[in-house]
């Protein structure tokens, strides 16, 4: 609540745990956590200071307080980060002027007026910062210090890119380095037409022809024109091409009638606009290839299915098929039916199907209308149906094997069910099977159990499958309390030395307690932990493991590793 919403300190007074509940290292990380979100306010930091006066983040290693004031310079929030710099004078401020730079221009030149030594230093991200995020204040400091400046090119291309114009007309009317061909192409692909302008007319660099092939790819009209009425760059074939790709209409015309670079296949295969696939088709010769179909197919777009198959002679492909049946197009499958055109292998469309975790009314259709005599599979094939069980895909699973019963392997179908914990699966292959019990596996109820399935442990106990020690062991591993508890209270296995150790290393305190409690032999065998706790991805896990382990009078040679940085 504090560290992810940085809520006010009027809501988060009523929730915060006293100051002696949690540990030093706990508080600091909240507080720092805090600092470094762009909610952040300097009067919630006073009072949570007031709640922990201790919060030094000096001191600690990890990446959100070393990198502090930088984090802080990200949100912009000047007030907080002078605050934290008075307060803790000795603080890392490498990278903060970059980071101020990208984010806050005004609190850039504040950091540089105030703290010189943070310019020693040649600040060319800082510059390149400024320029990508349009922060002219910071490019005008830099450009009065004069012998500290490090500008070049770049500058001026990364503002056309980004759109910044004052920053563009800046450089260009104090500056000498100037800019590149990519200031106009990338300004033209970003759509900004008054930089596009104002360079054409002030600078002497030019563009080359991606500027207009970009333009038109991403349906910039005006800057298409501006470029075919003052430029002599051109274009190429890829202009028409990414402005059929990309929808639009009018910038295809205009190429169309006004220039001769024409397009290729690409256009009509890769539209996904009819009237664009229509005016290629009645005013272009280059054609399309059998993409267009397929890509029509895979979109589910009849209307473009129905024009391309009445028009072109270039059809379909196989994929086609395939595509519509993946994303459940039935309505293209029975386009396709309806014109005499569905051709395909039956093995292939069910392992689409179950992949792409299809309705089934794409695998019925399928079935109601293949050839008899391809209705039947070759015996010695056997297809994947673990997507379909992770997927708890029941009905996939009752139809093959209404249908298809040679396709299923039925004791890999019962390992997968219990793998991934689907109870229903496992009941309807218990009752499709003879002899069923022969086909689990011992180890059933421990993987169950490892993998978090309290409900598969519940009916593999009541079909008296046994298990081990294992099934304590990797749910303690694996924080799956509920399944330790219901383990304990219904199996003797009980669990080895393993269970408190693999969960401490996993930092599942909660575990830790209740197997201490209820095993104590086996949890106090451990003297000593030599390893590094790198899975827990909680700091405030992580300490809390830490303390607890203390408290137990654990030896731990644990190195200490950064968890959950910013990002």
């Amino acid at each position: 609540m504090i560290v992810d919403y940085a809520l006010p300190w009027s809501f988060i007074k009523r929730h915060l745990p006293t100051r002696v509940s949690l540990s030093l290292n706990i508080r600091t990380y909240i507080i720092s956590r805090y600092c470094s979100h762009r909610n952040a306010t300097l009067d919630t930091l006073l009072h949570l200071l007031e709640w922990s006066p201790d919060y030094n983040p000096i001191p600690f290693k990890e990446s959100f307080n070393v990198n502090l004031a930088s984090n802080i310079a990200k949100t912009g929030r000047r007030d907080i980060l002078e605050f934290i710099i008075n307060r803790y004078p000795n603080i890392n401020l490498s990278n903060v002027i970059d980071e101020a730079a990208k984010h806050g221009g005004d609190l850039a030149v504040w950091l540089m007026k105030t703290f010189k030594q943070l310019i020693d230093y040649p600040p060319r991200l800082a510059l390149l910062n400024a320029a990508n995020h349009g922060n002219l204040s910071v490019i005008e400091y830099f450009h009065q210090l004069n012998n500290h400046c490090q500008f070049t090119t770049n500058h001026m291309d990364y503002a056309s890119r980004n759109g910044h114009l004052e920053i563009v007309k800046f450089l260009h009317f104090n500056r000498s380095e100037g800019c590149t061909q990519s200031a106009i192409d990338n300004a033209s692909e970003g759509g900004f037409l008054d930089i596009v302008m104002f360079l054409h007319h002030n600078r002497t660099e030019g563009c080359s022809k991606s500027a207009f092939n970009n333009a038109s790819r991403n349906g910039h009209f005006e800057i298409v024109k501006f470029l075919h009425f003052n430029r002599t760059e051109g274009c190429s074939f890829y202009a028409m091409d990414g402005a059929s790709t990309f929808g639009s209409l009018d910038i295809v015309k205009f190429l169309h009638f006004n220039r001769t670079e024409g397009c290729s296949k690409e256009a009509m295969d890769k539209c996904s606009k009819l009237e664009i696939i229509q005016f290629l088709h009645f005013n272009r010769t280059e054609g399309a290839t059998t993409q267009a179909m397929n890509k029509a197919c895979e979109r589910g777009d009849l209307d473009t299915v129905s024009f391309l198959y009445q028009n072109r002679s270039e059809k379909y492909s196989s994929i086609a098929i395939d595509n519509a049946s993946k994303n459940g197009h039935l309505n293209i499958l029975k386009f396709l039916e309806f014109n005499k055109i569905l051709e395909y292998n039956i093995l292939t469309m069910i392992g689409l199907v179950i992949q792409n975790n299809c309705k089934l009314e794409i695998l019925e259709f399928l079935y109601h209308h293949v050839k008899k005599e391809e209705n039947v599979p070759p015996s010695s094939k056997e297809i994947s149906i673990e997507n379909a069980i992770l997927n708890d895909r029941l009905d996939i699973i009752q139809f093959l094997y209404h249908h298809y019963p040679k396709l299923i392997s039925t004791s890999n179908a019962i390992q997968l069910s219990v793998k991934y914990g689907k109870t229903e699966i496992l009941k309807f292959l218990f009752q499709e099977t003879k002899n069923n019990h022969l086909l689990l596996p011992t180890s059933a109820m421990d993987t169950a159990s490892q993998n978090g399935h309290l409900e598969m442990v519940k009916y593999l106990h009541s079909k008296n499958n046994q298990c081990t020690t294992n099934a304590m062991d990797m749910a303690s591993s694996n924080g799956h309390l509920n399944i330790v508890q219901w383990l304990h209270q219904n199996r003797s296995e009980g669990p080895t030395k393993m269970a408190m150790e693999y969960s401490l290393v996993q930092g599942r305190v909660q575990v830790a307690q209740f197997l201490r409690k209820h095993y104590p032999r086996e949890s106090k065998r451990i003297r000593q932990l030599d390893t590094s706790i790198h899975s827990i991805t909680n700091y405030v896990q992580y300490c809390k493991t830490l303390e607890y382990i203390e408290s137990i009078n654990i030896k731990a040679k644990i190195k200490i590793v950064d968890i959950n940085p910013l990002p």
